[in-house]
């Protein structure tokens, strides 16, 4: 399935415009919708799982307007949300058979179809626990597998990491990049590391704007020249976070080596260093924006 934006906008009934001119191609593959809160990520793939209408632009489905293929696009798309809910007292295969029954499979392919998606997701060892037992991790697991019940050829996820721990995060990430290899993924996150670990595409939006989309190596390579090394003595560093933006920092032989993202002259001591995704995040996000420095920076 190709997805074509073109010019895409939403302004809401009190004025406020969330997302203006956005224009991408999607196809197969795992794509990271980033950028910060209120950039326009979640009206963005509200959009494109029809919850919420465009006020400008179009959305075309294999180069025809969305409009006149809407039941066939809907049949064949997934949509995880950031907020959503499971029947606590189902037990987890009980939830998929369920939905397989109203995707209109027999009962024995929705059996098969729910064997299948709980080995996908990880969650076969605990297919008879009831959902209100089940951690955050595993119920955000449930809900991929909910929306994979009809094998859908698209499949938008928003904020699918956030409340995670690492490792329950790793294993998120790379649930989304193997669905990648045979179906489009869109997820949407402000958490810059889950964008560099498995994307091979990345958009960013800043304020509903459409800021950048390409190669993560792309974007990274727009802070090269503002990222530097500082060794400072502990007692330094809060001077230092006043003046510049702080990137990391770590204890390196009794000093505190500070990695600091900058517009304009670094400090006289301060020696160059390869920027990060992360770097290109705080340089695009804060730096170029005029924000002032506010001690240690994070992305989540």
């Amino acid at each position: 399935m190709r997805l074509s934006l073109r010019n895409l906008g939403k302004r809401y009934p009190n004025g406020h415009r969330a997302v203006a001119g956005l224009t991408l191609e999607l196809s197969r593959g795992i794509v990271g919708l980033l950028g910060p809160n209120g950039a326009g990520k979640t009206t963005t793939l509200g959009m494109l799982a029809t919850t919420a209408q465009p006020t400008e632009g179009e959305i075309l489905v294999d180069g025809r307007p969305l409009r006149s293929v809407l039941r066939d696009y809907q049949r064949r798309l997934g949509y995880l949300p950031q907020h959503f809910e499971l029947p606590a007292l189902l037990e987890v295969h009980e939830v998929l058979e369920f939905m397989g029954g109203l995707c209109g499979l027999s009962c024995q392919e929705a059996r098969n179809r729910t064997d299948q998606l709980l080995e996908t997701v990880g969650l076969a060892r605990v297919r008879h626990r009831r959902v209100k037992h089940l951690s955050v991790g595993m119920t955000r697991r449930l809900g991929i597998a909910q929306s994979l019940v009809g094998d859908p050829d698209v499949l938008f996820v928003d904020e699918p990491t956030t409340g995670l721990d690492p490792e329950e995060r790793n294993r998120f990430c790379s649930l989304l990049a193997r669905l990648g290899r045979e179906k489009t993924v869109v997820f949407s996150t402000h958490i810059v590391s889950d964008v560099e670990a498995v994307v091979s595409r990345v958009v960013v939006l800043d304020g509903g704007v459409l800021a950048y989309d390409g190669a993560p190596s792309g974007f990274v390579s727009r802070a090269t020249g503002h990222v530097y090394r500082v060794l400072i003595a502990p007692e330094e560093l809060e001077a230092l976070s006043r003046r510049h933006h702080l990137a990391s920092v770590r204890e390196e032989d009794g000093r505190l080596c500070a990695r600091i993202v900058i517009a304009g002259t670094p400090p006289p001591e301060a020696v160059p260093a390869e920027p990060t995704f992360e770097d290109a995040y705080l340089y695009h996000f804060r730096v170029l924006s005029g924000a002032e420095p506010r001690g240690l920076w994070t992305a989540a």
